[in-house]
C-alpha cells in the first residue's frame, strides 16, 4: 500500500476546522491579551466557570486528529456528519476546576429565553450545591442566545464579574481555542460517547450522561 501511494504521488491531508474572523476581531483579540493577560497576569488564576454548548449526532463524528485522506492534491473535503437532517442532541456543560456542571439537554431551539431558563433552573441550583456564590466568574461565548438583553441583565445581577460579549470582561470573539471546553472537554466527552456505536437518539442521550 505504501509503495502504491508513493508511486502515485499521493500525500496525506488532515481535516481542519477554521473560524472565520471578521474585520474587528483581530483588534478585539489583541485588546483582550493586552488589557487582561499582560496588564493582569493573575487573570487566568481567577476562579472561572467555563461554559459552552455542543451538538452530539447519532451518526457520530469524524475524529479529525486520527483521520487522514490521501490525494495528489488537497481536495478540501468537508465532514458530512453534521447534516441538519441527522438526529442530534444539544448539550450544555460547565467546567470549573474539578467540577463538571450540567449536562443539560435542550429539547427545543435555544433562544435567549430558553438559555436564561437553563441558567436559572439548572446552573444556579448546581452552584448552590457546590457552595459557590456570585464571586465566581462565569464565562460564555458570544452566541446570539447568550447576547440576549435578558440574559446579560440577569448575569450582571447574579455575578460580580462575568466574561462574554459585552460582559464585565470582554471575551475575545471567535476564540474557542482559548477555553478548555473546546481544547479538551468536548473531545474527551465525545470520545467516551462514541466509543459505542450509537443506535438512536435515546441511546445517544444515555451515552452522553455517563
Amino acid at each position: 500500500m505504501r509503495r502504491i501511494i508513493k508511486a502515485e504521488s499521493f500525500h496525506p491531508y488532515k481535516l481542519q476546522q477554521l473560524n472565520k474572523l471578521y474585520e474587528d476581531d483581530p483588534d478585539q483579540r489583541l485588546q483582550m491579551v493586552t488589557d487582561r493577560l499582560i496588564q493582569n497576569p493573575n487573570f487566568v488564576n481567577h476562579d472561572v466557570l467555563f461554559s459552552d454548548e455542543a451538538n452530539f449526532f447519532v451518526n457520530g463524528e469524524v475524529n479529525k486528529q486520527n483521520c487522514r485522506y490521501y490525494s495528489r492534491e488537497n481536495l478540501h473535503w468537508m465532514d458530512p456528519t453534521k447534516e441538519h437532517s441527522c438526529p442530534k442532541v444539544e448539550v450544555w456543560c460547565g467546567l470549573r476546576k474539578s467540577h463538571v456542571l450540567g449536562r443539560v439537554f435542550f429539547n427545543e431551539t435555544v433562544t435567549g429565553e430558553v438559555y436564561l431558563k437553563m441558567l436559572q433552573n439548572d446552573l444556579m441550583p448546581q452552584l448552590e450545591c457546590i457552595g459557590e456564590g456570585n464571586s465566581l466568574r462565569f464565562m460564555q461565548d458570544g452566541a446570539p442566545p447568550h447576547y440576549a438583553t435578558i440574559v446579560r441583565n440577569w448575569l450582571s445581577g447574579n455575578f460580580e464579574n462575568w466574561i462574554g460579549r459585552r460582559g464585565t470582561v470582554e471575551w475575545a470573539p471567535r476564540s474557542p481555542d482559548l477555553t478548555p471546553m473546546y481544547f479538551y472537554f468536548w473531545g474527551h466527552l465525545k470520545q467516551i460517547v462514541y466509543s459505542t456505536r450509537i443506535a438512536d437518539i435515546d441511546h445517544l442521550r444515555q451515552q452522553t450522561i455517563i
